[in-house]
C-alpha cells in the first residue's frame, strides 16, 4: 500500500472543486509533509476532501469503509487518521478502538469526522471535526492539529 502522491490521483474532471481557494490552505513552509488516512464512506465527500488534501501536498490514502482503513493503517502506519465514525458493516469507532489495541497502530492519532457525535467515546479520539466541513476546514484543523502534537 502506498500513499498517493500529491496531484497524482483523484482529480476531479473540472479542475478545483467549488469553493476551493488556495489562500484558505495553510502554508505548511518547511514542515514534513504528512501521511494522511482518509476513511469516508460518501463517495464525493472522500474523493474532493482527498484531493484537496492532495493540492496541499499532502500525502493521502483514502478508505472507503473501517476494514480498509485498519488494512492501510497497519501496513503503511500514517501520521494521522481522519476518521468517520458512521459507516456499514464496522463503524468509525469500532474500528478506532481495534486501531488503539494495536501494537502497530496505537500510537497514531485519530481525528473523529462526523456530523453525529458519540460523546461516550470521545477519550480514544485525539480531535472531533464537525461534518459538514469544507475542506480548507479540515486541512486547517488537521495542520494545527499536527503542529501542535510537534511542539
Amino acid at each position: 500500500m502506498s500513499y498517493a502522491q500529491p496531484g497524482e490521483a483523484d482529480r476531479p474532471p473540472s479542475g478545483r472543486p467549488p469553493g476551493w481557494s488556495s489562500k484558505l490552505v495553510p502554508d505548511a513552509g518547511a514542515r514534513r509533509r504528512p501521511r494522511v488516512l482518509l476513511v469516508e464512506d460518501g463517495d464525493d465527500a472522500r474523493e474532493i476532501h482527498a484531493w484537496c488534501m492532495r493540492a496541499t501536498g499532502w500525502y493521502v490514502q483514502a478508505a472507503s469503509n473501517a476494514l480498509d482503513a485498519i488494512e492501510h493503517a497497519v501496513a503503511s502506519v500514517p501520521d494521522v487518521i481522519v476518521m468517520d465514525l458512521r459507516m456499514p458493516a464496522l463503524s468509525g469507532i469500532e474500528a478506532t478502538r481495534l486501531l488503539k489495541n494495536n501494537a502497530r497502530t496505537e500510537h497514531i492519532p485519530v481525528i473523529a469526522w462526523t456530523a453525529f457525535w458519540e460523546g461516550d467515546d470521545a477519550a480514544m479520539f485525539d480531535g472531533l471535526v464537525q461534518k459538514p466541513c469544507e475542506p480548507e476546514e479540515l486541512i486547517a484543523y488537521i495542520e494545527r492539529f499536527l503542529v501542535e502534537r510537534e511542539s
